[in-house]
């Protein structure tokens, strides 16, 4: 028998297949997260969650997203396998609920309840221990464009130990809450339904603090490119900018900074979570210090300076905020006053704060 069923630009298929297949291109997607989970006399017990599967990044309004296959990796402490072992326990098997929730690209958010089937486990006398588990998602289909978004949730496990002669043991079989940690990036994955934004890319606002300097300089500018599936690749530019530097730690310098970067920024997207590097120059165009010029000719970095910037909250159609830290490399062809000017730029300890919004 077949179930569809359709609410607010949402269609849910329940069918029998567990095997993701058809025109999306699903990509690897894994999230770990961290749960506290209630015991048979033991609370609050720590359980790390693995979930992996397959997803596509995007669809057609109106594709189909087959059913989504997830496999789970519950890794048990060391003292709850202790426990069990106490109650003679050589084995653990059962089943888990976990709950999630689907935020439509209308914004309805629709609780979702996976179940999944435990593989049972053996129990060691000592250290942790992990179970597998594997779980099946009803198919989707999206009847709107924008973005889906796929967060996960708490746990509901039925336990069942069983003893070295697989009997039941006194603890029998019992139910275990496991609450997530607050605090963590629980988004799986997140589906663009239709087209991307197209390509006029992001205008771009931040600072970058130079730490030798204890200067932070306002940064503006733009990002000509955004995501393409799972992949982010665009040209970052950056306006010119001014700040005030304390050379030997006390004397003001007042300067015009330019970052100027090598190549283009380029990265992944996990959910998300955006990874993504560039290389850039720092170049200061002029410095003053008491109205005197000490900067002259070209003075640059000698090298690009390596940005990896992260962000764990950005969409395509949002954009987000990216963190990097960073090491300066000597700057050189600034005249007489190279080295004063290395003293409250060059070194490591740097970072770095943009925010992209769509253009």
């Amino acid at each position: 028998m077949r179930i569809r069923m359709r609410a607010a630009g949402l269609a849910l298929a329940a069918t029998g297949a567990v095997c993701v297949t058809g025109p999306a291109a699903a990509e690897p997607v894994a999230l770990e997260l961290d749960y506290r989970c209630n015991f048979p006399l033991m609370a609050g017990e720590p359980v790390v969650v693995r979930v992996t599967t397959d997803l596509p990044r995007r669809l057609a309004v109106g594709e189909r997203m087959p059913p989504i296959t997830l496999e789970t990796a519950d890794t048990v402490s060391a003292y709850a396998a202790k426990g069990l072992t106490t109650m003679y326990a050589a084995t653990l098997e059962g089943t888990a609920d976990a709950s999630a929730v689907l935020t439509t690209p209308d914004g309805l958010r629709l609780p979702l309840t996976v179940p999944n089937v435990l593989e049972k486990a053996e129990i060691p006398k000592t250290g942790e221990f992990t179970v597998q588990s594997r779980g099946s998602t009803p198919g989707l289909v999206f009847d709107t464009p924008g973005e889906a978004r796929i967060t996960v949730g708490d746990l509901l496990l039925r336990l069942t130990p069983r003893d070295a002669s697989g009997e039941l043991t006194g603890l029998g079989t019992f139910e275990s809450e496991c609450v997530q940690v607050p605090g963590q990036n629980d988004v799986l994955a997140v589906i663009q339904v239709g087209d991307e934004p197209g390509p006029g890319g992001y205008t771009a606002k931040g600072s970058a603090r130079i730490k030798a300097g204890s200067a932070t300089l306002p940064l503006t500018g733009a990002l000509d490119g955004g995501l393409t599936g799972g992949s982010f690749e665009g040209a970052l530019t950056l306006d010119r900018t001014t700040g005030t530097f304390k050379a030997l730690g006390f004397l003001p310098v007042t300067a015009d900074a330019l970052f100027t970067p090598a190549g283009p920024l380029t990265g992944t997207a996990a959910g998300e979570t955006l990874t993504a590097s560039v290389e850039t120059h720092l170049s200061l165009p002029s410095a003053r210090l008491f109205g005197l010029p000490i900067a002259t000719g070209d003075c640059r970095t000698s090298a690009p300076a390596r940005l990896d910037l992260r962000s764990s909250a950005f969409t395509a159609a949002s954009g987000g905020t990216l963190t990097a830290a960073y090491t300066l490399p000597a700057l050189a062809g600034c005249g007489l006053f190279t080295p004063l000017i290395n003293g409250f730029t060059a070194g490591p300890g740097n970072t770095m704060t943009l925010t992209l919004k769509p253009a």
